[in-house]
């Protein structure tokens, strides 16, 4: 299944916006071939305005052969026009027939926006969708991801990717659903006001296929090279923001500015080549429509000046104007299959991470797990972020319920590691965790998650109130529950004094906070959770 197929599957929820955008799409389409129609028998009674001697059309009589279908209409078209006239008077003919126009372009416009909106509905709505899949499987994703991953490039494909799809792969769908109609439409009605002059139009369409094909590869590969790019861009404005304090204090404004400048020159670069390459298909066709439109200006104009067209001079204005007006439908379908290449980059870059696996998820004969009753064992655990540099060799450890273990060692020692292990961000390579004497990976991973309390090296806070930052150890917590944990863990005493106490906004990662208290609103956060097993990360530096 390509990317399209998959990203159709997303909107195939709302199937219903995309077939009623469809069914009103074909009647705009109809409507727009039948307004343009219209026109001719108010142009039709204009031009014979000053004639003096008016011939009464005879009724004409269809024969069934499809051969003089359009000497037939043309005939059907000159007696309906002469009838009408001819019983209402010409002024008041051309004020009906004007009034009809009229009616057809205000139905024609109604049709659209009614297409419109429920395109709007199923444009939104699966991008919405796509982003919310997406940040799920983030959040399934194991730590060591992240660790060798940009962010900013995770941001950069839940943000403009999923944005491109949106644009080009909906859109073009869309487009290639209706444009096609569109033409086959168009077509017809121009076979019936003239054949001879509506297959020689159609010498257009060899070189359009040509067109599409040859930008429509190049335009993808151009894509995927432009949007990795602008993911490095975003991970470099992560890094900066994070490292804000630190960038200041060694003065290296200069040299991280020459660095992104470096980086988005490239994207310029990428960028500008993709949107020469995107720009210079639509004029392309268009130029070959025009030529197209003059050859039918000097083909059809011989034809008349020659007596072999069944057509008058109002037939003739009308029949460019359709033909002028198919051109539209052509450029569309020209820019969907170049769009639709760019958005297929774009949803690569998405199901590339869609597409990961997923290490840490329940074995067929996981075991429940609710309390944590003896001890838990390290078993001859042997680990390396590299495998061919192990950090922990043959380690054993055992560690009683009720009981306090501190780990002493120098940086890069292990301790952190150890920490990650039994908290199932990283399986080990060798031996084994137990748990009550079960190994935790035979463990169901959120049961045994919901066991464990942690505060890191890095008091990690979101950009929200106090209450909030807490309810993410226990959703369901009374102020009362919040306001005790944060005095074990001796962090009332500031947040009492805070001018909305719980209902306080930290900032972007706790930034209206000092080290200290981030660090003891963070121990909070694990005291409230109360868990039977806590680990704590170097999280006691501060001297409170």
């Amino acid at each position: 299944m390509n990317h399209t197929q998959r990203i159709l599957n997303f909107a195939r929820p709302y199937r219903k916006n995309f077939i009623l955008n469809l069914i009103f799409n074909w009647l705009f389409s109809l409507m727009s071939i039948f307004s343009v129609a219209s026109i001719e028998p108010v142009l039709t009674i204009i031009l014979n305005a000053k004639q003096t001697s008016k011939e009464l059309a005879v009724k004409p009589v269809f024969t069934g052969e499809i051969s003089n279908i359009s000497q037939y209409f043309h005939a059907w078209l000159k007696y309906t026009i002469s009838s009408f006239t001819e019983d209402y008077g010409a002024g008041k003919a051309l004020l009906y027939f004007a009034l009809f126009t009229i009616f057809t372009f205000f139905l024609r416009n109604v049709f659209r926006y009614i297409s419109s909106y429920n395109l709007i509905e199923l444009r939104v709505k699966t991008s919405m969708d796509i982003r919310n899949t997406f940040y799920q499987k983030i959040l399934k994703l194991p730590v060591a991801y992240f660790s060798d991953q940009r962010k900013g490039d995770v941001m950069a494909r839940i943000s403009s990717d999923v944005g491109n799809v949106e644009g080009n792969i909906l859109m073009s769908l869309v487009d290639l659903t209706r444009a096609p109609f569109m033409l086959f439409m168009s077509l017809a009605a121009l076979f019936v006001y003239d054949v001879k002059l509506s297959l020689f139009s159609l010498i257009l369409i060899p070189f359009m296929g040509g067109i599409i094909s040859y930008f429509g590869s190049k335009l993808k590969k151009e894509s995927h090279v432009s949007q990795e790019l602008l993911g490095q861009t975003f991970s470099r404005v992560d890094e900066t923001m994070t490292a804000y304090k630190i960038i200041k204090v060694f003065g290296a404004q200069n040299m991280l500015i020459n660095q992104f400048q470096k980086l988005t020159d490239l994207w310029k670069n990428a960028t500008i080549k993709l949107s020469r390459t995107s720009e210079i298909a639509s004029p392309l066709s268009e130029f070959l429509g025009s030529v197209a439109l003059v050859g039918v200006f000097w083909y059809g104009g011989a034809q008349m000046l020659k007596g072999n067209s069944f057509m008058t001079l109002a037939s003739f204005m009308v029949y460019l104007g359709l033909f002028y007006q198919m051109l539209e439908p052509a450029k569309t379908l020209t820019r969907s299959f170049t769009n639709l290449k760019m958005g297929e980059a774009s949803a690569e870059r998405i199901f590339n991470i869609l597409d990961l696996p997923e290490p840490f998820v329940d074995a067929p004969s996981a075991q429940e797990v609710k309390e944590f009753k003896n001890s838990i064992e390290f078993k001859n655990v042997s680990f390396g972020y590299s495998k061919d540099k192990p950090l922990l060799s043959d380690f054993n450890l055992n560690i009683k319920k009720g009981t306090t273990v501190a780990l002493v060692g120098q940086s890069g020692s292990g301790k952190t590691t150890i920490a990650n292990l039994l908290s199932r961000f990283y399986d080990v390579q060798k031996g084994e965790i137990t748990l009550d004497s079960v190994n935790i990976k035979d463990l169901k991973i959120e049961q045994y998650s919901s066991l464990l309390g942690m505060v890191t090296q890095d008091s990690i806070l979101f950009n929200d109130t106090v209450a909030n930052n807490l309810r993410l150890a226990k959703p369901l917590a009374t102020q009362q529950e919040m306001i005790e944990a944060l005095k074990v863990a001796n962090a009332w005493e500031f947040v009492e004094k805070l001018p909305l106490q719980l209902e306080e906004n930290v900032g972007e990662a706790g930034g209206k906070l000092s080290g200290g208290q981030k660090q003891r609103l963070s121990i909070a956060r694990a005291v409230l959770k109360n868990p039977p097993i806590m680990i704590l990360d170097e999280a006691t530096s501060d001297p409170k």
